[in-house]
């Protein structure tokens, strides 16, 4: 579930916002969360479906999962 001031939905805001794929360099130059925020916040977006991962690690890209 996705509240006010949760940075899944800043992070969900941009995705939407910026077609393509975007790294999460890119992602965090853009919204006001901490790296360590970061990481279990993307994981949940993507577990739940809402945000797709391409590559592992270092060098994976995100992009909102559009559904079908």
């Amino acid at each position: 579930m996705i509240v006010a001031n949760d940075p899944a939905k800043d992070i969900l805001e941009y995705l939407l916002a910026n077609e393509g794929w975007f790294s999460k360099d890119d992602i965090l130059s853009q919204i006001d969360i901490s790296t360590n925020l970061w990481l279990s916040t993307i994981n949940q977006l993507c577990s739940d479906g809402f945000v797709e991962r391409q590559g592992d690690t270092r060098g994976a890209q995100y992009k909102f999962k559009t559904r079908s």
